[in-house]
């Protein structure tokens, strides 16, 4: 159960859920090392993976010190690092002046397209329709 988590499972949360006492690189690192990388392959992946994403100065910054727009770069990080071929992001633009959110569904777009993995994003930002191959409307908790 635990690989299907670490490994072919990535989640982005509304609210980053970036731990607080660690750094940024510690964050990343975390998952990492719970699929099984040596410390040694977890930190160099992860060093890589934010300096694709633009947050590679903030490794060894913590949370609290760090913009909500670098919050969730380094969560989809997080949720990119380990080869998950299913991304699922809950309101990832919920927290996220319009800009920052544009960037972050761009990003995950690209994901998708160039690593051939699946990203369901649930949203309320109609904005983002434009990125998206596919769009499902639930209300009430029907499908449409």
């Amino acid at each position: 159960m635990s690989a299907i988590f670490a490994v072919r499972l990535g989640f982005i949360f509304q609210t980053f859920n970036l731990l607080d006492s660690l750094s940024v690189i510690q964050n990343v690192m975390m998952v990492k090392r719970f699929a099984g990388a040596g410390k040694k392959e977890a930190r160099k992946t992860s060093m890589e993976y934010l300096a694709r994403f633009g947050v590679d100065k903030l490794a060894n910054m913590f949370p609290p010190k760090i913009s909500q727009g670098e919050k969730q770069r380094v969560a989809i990080v997080r949720a990119l690092i380990n080869g998950a071929g299913l991304i699922i992001a809950d309101e990832p633009t919920g927290n996220l002046a319009t800009k920052q959110g544009m960037e972050v569904v761009d990003f995950l777009s690209r994901s998708s397209r160039d690593e051939n993995r699946c990203v369901i994003i649930a949203s309320h930002d109609g904005s983002i329709v434009k990125y998206e191959d596919r769009v499902m409307h639930l209300t009430d908790g029907e499908l449409q």
